[in-house]
């Protein structure tokens, strides 16, 4: 209607409902004007329009409807009606599009990145309802975390594999950290700590309290080894233990100085065990006066080691084992190689046979002698020819027991 009116110019027209709309025909000649037969149809079409207004407005139609009916043009009936026009849908949809990548600015991909799942709401949900919250969890099974780096002090979580490599990493060395040296000290030296310079100075075995050692200076990261490995060496004998040198400052050496200050045992040719101990008196040997190792039963009894020491205990174990047998046909080997060896033999129709030693003698059967059994000063005589394996016996007397003894090395 308002398109309509548009088209129509500003001429004047009756407010009356027009029977008829005269039809142009092919002799009518052009002619325009407020009476001009060009102008006819419009002027009835717009009569007819006028008429169905007041016919409207005559009836009681809202004032939204009146106002529709007065708008002149399309744009102010759009704007009565609150409609959209097609620049105003193409903004909402860009709107709404905004900057969304290319895969994701259609709702069928929307729908496929949500897995085409008409429930995607409630199945996260649930999913979400499945995992532990935030705050004081409560974990189930074995659950797994990052491995935190060696060293990381913060609130991150710590697995067992961080905890067992902080634990291996402590277990390995204990030191000072940002230390200072005097400007002599090298890494792997000896130090002993200067309290009037506060600073670590070279230790030295000399008698004085230079030999008061603390540890070995990592002078590279400003460390002092305290306790545990310390890899800063060369060309050590691995299971040697290392004192303070009596001559050079910071050195270590494996020779028991007199004023001996232990440093620690080389686990390795380039590792030592740092283990100070001005205290620690050196291995005991023949010459040096020091520590000794006590030997456990089956050294003692191997009655061959020159370095370790036999208690009582020990001595008593020290004669059993491989040592000896108590059997009714035994041996007893003592201390210096001395071995004494027992046995009985039956004897029915036989005057002479051939008796095995329990053991034989490494070296050879000095005595055997043999007795009769039951018989007191018996005159019984033997002839007995040994060997170090086994010995020969004859004899003149009547059936009967005999026991023998034989001593050799």
């Amino acid at each position: 209607m308002a398109d309509l009116m548009e088209t129509i110019a500003n001429v004047d027209v009756n407010n009356d409902w027009i029977g008829g709309i005269y039809q142009l025909e092919q002799e009518d000649l052009v002619l325009g004007g407020a009476d001009g037969i060009d102008n006819l149809q419009a002027k009835q079409l717009q009569a007819r329009i006028n008429y169905l207004k007041s016919e409207l407005i005559g009836l009681g139609v809202s004032a939204f409807i009146r106002t529709l009916l007065d708008d002149i043009d399309a744009a102010t009936a759009r704007a009565t009606l609150g409609a959209v026009t097609q620049a105003d849908i193409e903004t909402a949809i860009a709107n709404l599009v905004a900057s969304s990548p290319a895969a994701l600015d259609t709702l069928n991909e929307l729908a496929a990145a949500l897995g085409n799942d008409p429930n995607f709401a409630a199945t996260i949900t649930n999913a979400l309802a499945l995992k532990a919250p935030l705050a004081s969890p409560d974990l189930t099974g074995v659950p797994t975390a990052p491995t935190a780096a060696p060293g990381t002090n913060n609130t991150q979580l710590a697995n067992t594999e961080f905890v067992q490599s902080s634990i291996a990493a402590a277990n390995k060395a204990v030191f000072v950290d940002g230390a200072t040296f005097e400007a002599s000290v090298a890494d792997g030296e000896a130090v002993r700590w200067d309290a009037a310079n506060n600073r670590f100075d070279e230790a030295v075995a000399d008698g004085t309290t230079n030999n008061r050692a603390v540890g070995v200076a990592d002078v590279t990261n400003s460390k002092v080894y305290l306790y545990g490995e310390c890899p800063l060496f060369a060309g050590l004998t691995p299971g040697a233990r290392y004192y303070l040198d009596a001559a050079t400052p910071g050195a270590i050496t494996d020779v028991v100085p007199a004023d001996a200050v232990s440093v620690g045992i080389a686990k390795s040719a380039t590792t030592l065990f740092v283990d100070i101990d001005s205290g620690v008196l050196p291995e005991a040997s023949e010459t040096v006066k020091g520590i000794i190792e006590l030997a456990t039963a089956a050294e003692a009894q191997a009655l061959t080691d020159a370095l370790r020491a036999i208690t009582p205990s020990t001595l008593n174990n020290a004669l059993k084992g491989s040592n000896q047998s108590l059997a009714q046909n035994g041996y007893q080997k003592l201390p210096g190689g001395l071995i004494i060896q027992w046995g009985n033999q039956s004897v029915t129709n036989i005057s002479s046979g051939t008796i095995t030693f329990p053991v034989a003698f490494p070296t050879a059967c000095r005595l055997v002698t043999m007795t009769r059994g039951g018989v007191t000063n018996s005159a019984v005589s033997f002839s007995v020819n040994p060997i170090a394996s086994s010995f020969d016996w004859t004899s003149s007397s009547t059936p009967a027991n005999y026991f023998w003894i034989a001593l050799g090395y």
